[in-house]
């Protein structure tokens, strides 16, 4: 059955001319009514890296709360198309500006921990989502937790070597310089450090509108210092990112050499995710924390 004999499109969803090869619409199925999210990328030969993140995203369908079930997927002559089932939600970054300053570290502790289930669920099988950004938390108006888009997801072990491009800004430098053997449970802990400092700070981390200078900065310089992040707040978040500080270009040494310095930076992150939001609740408010990751209620 095709596509379009079973779903009929209620709308565009966000903004179609930021994306450079797909779009996104809101779609529903003529038999059930169960809306769903459609993915839609033309093929192309400039367009064979995003058809293929289509394809990785739908290899990767959850029956869990918190993680995308995918619908359907359809790979045509002209087209692949993904559908997962709609979820009425705001990304995080959304949500974080509608409360109230006082309230924001008591809404994040509560995010986090709905989070880090997800995450320790993905985890204890090998998945690692590596794209944790703004965009790809969403959180529904009753608090619920969400995690999308796992086109750049990899299970390890991983069953070929791959080259994959991931995006600056969020992205942890053993993914920048494609040392995928490398990528775990910290892999995604860098990335969700780099979107609280990203919530907290209103911007990102060194970021520049050159590209190459961008990736420099990310494989060079540790994460920057904010007036708008907490002081006990980044020190958490320091440990987080923490990564080797390259001195000199790593396209310049050999394989081995980049893939030690990248163990080593990897290996000063929080490996647990309860280590990492026991930290985090205490650096905001120690009467934060929760039964779950405390194991009693202390004031």
């Amino acid at each position: 059955m095709e596509i379009s004999e079973k779903y009929r499109i209620i709308g565009p969803l966000g903004k179609h001319q930021g994306r450079k090869f797909g779009s996104l619409f809101l779609v529903a199925n003529k038999s059930t009514e169960e809306t769903g999210v459609m993915k839609v990328v033309a093929k192309s030969d400039a367009s064979v890296i995003a058809v293929e993140r289509l394809k990785a995203e739908a290899s990767f369908g959850f029956d869990s709360l918190g993680l995308p079930k995918i619908l359907d997927f359809y790979d045509g002559e002209k087209e692949a198309i993904l559908i997962r089932k709609y979820v009425d939600a705001l990304p995080i970054l959304e949500r974080y500006d509608q409360i109230k300053k006082r309230d924001r570290h008591i809404f994040l502790c509560e995010t986090l921990d709905k989070l880090g289930e997800i995450l320790d669920h993905l985890h204890a099988q090998s998945i690692y989502h590596c794209d944790i950004k703004p965009g790809n938390i969403l959180i529904d108006m009753d608090g619920n937790v969400h995690l999308i888009d796992f086109g750049l997801s990899i299970k390890q072990p991983m069953a070929e070597p791959r080259k994959m491009l991931f995006p600056l800004g969020y992205a942890a430098p053993e993914l920048l310089l494609n040392h995928l053997d490398l990528v775990d449970q910290r892999t995604d802990y860098f990335a969700l450090g780099i979107t609280l400092w990203r919530l907290y700070s209103g911007k990102l981390p060194l970021a520049h509108a050159n590209p190459s200078i961008f990736t420099n900065l990310q494989l060079t310089h540790p994460l920057p210092e904010s007036d708008d992040v907490p002081r006990r707040i980044q020190k958490v978040l320091d440990k987080m990112c923490s990564k080797h500080s390259f001195k000199i270009p790593p396209n310049t040494m050999q394989r081995e050499a980049v893939q030690s310095k990248l163990s080593e930076g990897m290996g000063q992150r929080y490996s647990k995710f309860p280590e990492f939001l026991k930290d985090f609740q205490e650096a905001g408010n120690k009467r934060l924390f929760t039964k779950k990751y405390r194991g009693e209620n202390q004031d």
